[in-house]
């Protein structure tokens, strides 16, 4: 009896030691095709945004970003690259960010104009962007 007790604390210790992040990002949690840019994808998961191009026309990058009520807020831009720390994205990579939809190298801010489970359509100063969940 003193042995299933012992075993017993030892999961209930275990269990509460481990801490279990979860989103709270809704729809907007996954994978995005981007509309009209064959190959450009978004992929939001917790608070980190990847930009990916398939064709490998286009570096791979990642950004962090906030979700507050119709605002979306993407910051701190980098090129994925973990074998050299992903860098901040700099000044000639700017023609990169804006095949991904994004303009600005320090924030950017997109209104939520439709965000549904299958489709979403952003707006910043000077794009609009259209996207399909794979």
């Amino acid at each position: 009896m003193k042995r299933i007790l012992i075993y017993i604390i030892i999961g209930m210790g275990l269990l509460t030691a481990c801490k279990s992040e979860s989103s709270n990002n809704g729809d907007l949690d996954g994978f995005w095709v981007l509309s009209g840019r064959p190959g450009l994808t978004w992929s939001f998961q917790g608070k980190i945004l990847e930009f990916r191009d398939v064709n490998s026309v286009h570096p791979d990058l990642m950004a962090k970003f906030r979700h507050e009520g119709n605002l979306l807020i993407v910051y701190d831009l980098r090129v994925l690259d973990r074998d050299a720390g992903d860098l901040p994205v700099t000044e000639s990579e700017r023609e990169n960010l804006r095949a991904y939809g994004i303009n600005s190298l320090v924030e950017e801010q997109f209104q939520i104009r439709q965000l549904t489970s299958d489709d979403m359509h952003l707006e910043s100063d000077s794009e609009s962007l259209y996207f399909q969940k794979y």
